[in-house]
């Protein structure tokens, strides 16, 4: 057993080195399913956590989380100037660089942008029976992750009040393709919703922007119980064979996620909703070494990746022998990030409880309780094929927050959802029963030219399916390509890093991000921070083919302006509207897409929540019905 998880862990790093990149949408890779859940030898006789008690209610309210980043070093190994050698919490011994360095307007924009604002999407999500009480948090074993967080001595005592869940953060420099990384400590009980968490933030990647922020909200779901484990120990999980010629799959099939994933994929015969599987390499290779970076217009390749080791490390700058003997620092609390309850909440009343809880029960706060998956290479993700743009896809960047996420979550019994505040996701909208039931491709060719391609000789510029980037179709020879995956006369699809069971789909290309792309290679777009892909149709530059472009949007409550080449005016773009720019284009026009494709990973989170309550009116359902046909890729 121990064998077959060194391989596992092997082919996910290999992963991590060899999926292709992005530029200004660089993917993280969330690595929660790799996180070790002790550091260092663990004594069969080391006191466990030391559990306390607390209060539920019997009502449901909004999920009230208090993100804590007093002391965002307090893990040590960190960086202090560029050339500094030093070991990271997980893993080998790195050289900083500028960008690895903990600034203090990187301090800010996690604080005060990317963890508040996460913290905040979940709170306007999910529901809760409040504690009643403080949260006492519990003492962890000095061997665990949990345990090396610094928690003040208060809150082991005292309790921390009004907070239905807490998190302990830090910002220590962690494997370069990994953004973030969270986990949960503590839990009401050996099953129940966790209560308390830890997550770290790589400062290398602070950055205001709304993937950064989703990112946070994707590794702070898994601190809130999404873990494949715990669904299979609730009977979540079932297997199914020969699915697109596969020995089998495994598919999330209780009761909500099930009407979710069929309401989206428009399937009434879906089994469920397909979990991420990495099977373990026999033999993995080793990552290749440094090449030359990539060009532009050129795709890049990731290499180098990491091991964790037995123990982490703090030598070197202001983290070396930070960290006490003692399993508690105390230290000055300066800050705690409060977060708004959402409004106008309308909650699943399907969502499992186990039994009613009358005002004033007591529950156990306990050390997580970690189980292995039943299934070796099972993910705690959503299988990125079917669900590429999804919030817990394996890969973050446009990280949408479905139904079908919302939905598990309820279906872990100690959640409830406001539904309304779901965000939907083109990537297999409406698709039908035979995206998820026959192969991407066929005999080289695809029912969904919006999600997949076939031609790897046409160099037009194409829109990636977030919108945040133009690229071409990644195919690539591969010899290695297993039989049930080979959708071609050769050998050739997309990288098996990008986990996509090598369905070829439009892949970004070196500085052609929207946002801050090389307009020199991205004929007739406008790069900016407001910018984003919009599909070109017949768009002529003299005789250059021009393909998608980059254009400026404005978005309101609900309602999207555009500004392109040649153009200072806005032009309001209803979905599905075509415009005509004017020179430098010679001929064809441009297609406006849907308000939620576009703006939702563009606005400030306050303002996209109240642009989301207005577009979930009727009229939007039925745009996203005309969408499906006419988003780009």
């Amino acid at each position: 057993m121990f064998r077959q998880l060194r391989q596992l862990c092997c082919a996910l790093l290999l992963l991590l080195c060899t999926g292709g990149g992005l530029v200004i949408a660089v993917p993280h890779h969330c690595v929660f399913d790799l996180l070790p859940r002790n550091v260092g030898e663990v004594t069969g006789g080391e006191e466990p956590a030391s559990p306390v008690t607390v209060s539920v209610g019997s009502d449901w309210a909004p999920l009230r989380i208090k993100v804590f980043a007093d002391d965002l070093e307090g893990l040590g190994g960190f960086c202090t100037r560029a050339g500094e050698h030093i070991n990271m919490f997980f893993g080998k011994e790195m050289v900083c660089q500028e960008e690895d360095i903990l600034t203090e307007e990187k301090v800010d924009i996690l604080e005060n942008v990317i963890l508040s604002e996460a913290a905040k999407m979940h709170s306007e999500r999910l529901l809760v029976r409040p504690l009643d009480g403080p949260l006492v948090v519990p003492r962890f074993r000095e061997g665990s992750v949990c345990g090396k967080f610094p928690v003040p001595e208060e809150d082991h005592t005292d309790g921390v009040p009004d907070a239905d869940m807490v998190l302990y953060a830090t910002a220590v420099p962690t494997f370069k393709p990994t953004f973030a990384w969270a986990m949960p400590c503590a839990t009401l009980g050996p099953r129940g919703r966790p209560v308390v968490g830890v997550i770290n933030y790589n400062p290398r990647h602070i950055e205001n922007t709304s993937q950064h922020i989703r990112v946070a909200v994707h590794e702070m779901a898994h601190a809130l119980g999404f873990i494949v484990a715990d669904m299979e120990e609730q009977a979540l999980v079932k297997r199914e064979v020969g699915v697109r010629g596969r020995s089998s799959v495994r598919v999330v099939n209780s009761r909500n996620t099930l009407e979710q994933a069929r309401r989206h994929y428009g399937c009434e015969s879906a089994p469920g909703m397909e979990l991420e599987f990495v099977p373990p390499m026999r033999n993995p290779a080793a990552p290749g070494g440094r090449g030359r970076g990539a060009r532009p217009g050129e795709r890049r390749e990731r290499g180098g990746g990491r091991s964790f080791p037995d123990l982490p490390g703090g030598r070197g700058g202001r983290g070396a022998g930070r960290l006490p003997a003692e399993p508690v620092r105390r230290r000055a609390r300066e800050r705690i990030l409060r977060l708004r309850a959402a409004q106008h909440i309308s909650a699943s009343t399907q969502a499992a409880a186990d039994g009613t809880l009358s005002t004033g029960t007591t529950l156990t706060v306990v050390e997580k309780q970690w189980r292995p998956p039943s299934w070796l290479g099972l993910m705690s993700h959503w299988g990125r094929r079917n669900a590429k743009d999804e919030l817990m896809a394996s890969f973050v960047v446009s990280g949408y927050y479905t139904a079908i996420t919302m939905a598990l979550f309820t279906d872990l019994g100690y959640y409830k959802a406001n539904f309304e505040m779901a965000e939907p996701m083109s990537w297999g909208s409406g698709a039908g029963c035979a995206l998820l039931t026959d192969k991407c491709v066929t005999d080289g060719a695809t029912l969904y030219p919006d999600m997949f391609c076939t031609d790897s000789s046409d160099a037009t510029l194409r829109c990636t399916s977030d919108r945040q980037s133009l690229g071409t179709c990644a195919i690539y020879q591969d010899d290695n390509i297993p039989p049930e995956f080979q959708y071609f006369a050769t050998k050739q699809g997309s990288r098996r890093g990008a986990m996509m069971e090598y369905c070829p789909f439009i892949a970004p290309m070196n500085g052609t991000g929207c946002m801050d792309g090389d307009e020199a290679i991205m004929p007739g777009s406008v790069v900016g921070p407001s910018s984003r892909c919009l599909t070109g149709e017949n768009l002529r530059m003299g005789s250059t083919v021009v393909g998608d472009v980059c254009v400026q949007l404005r978005c309101g409550e609900g309602t999207l302006s555009v500004r392109y080449r040649g153009s200072e005016e806005w032009h309001p773009c209803a979905p599905g509207q075509t415009l005509t720019p004017p020179a430098p284009f010679t001929a064809g026009s441009i297609r406006c897409p849907l308000f939620s494709d576009v703006c939702l990973t563009m606005l400030k989170h306050s303002d996209a929540s109240s642009a989301l309550a207005v577009t979930s009116a009727p009229l939007l359902l039925l745009l996203i019905v005309i969408g499906t046909v006419i988003v780009a890729p």
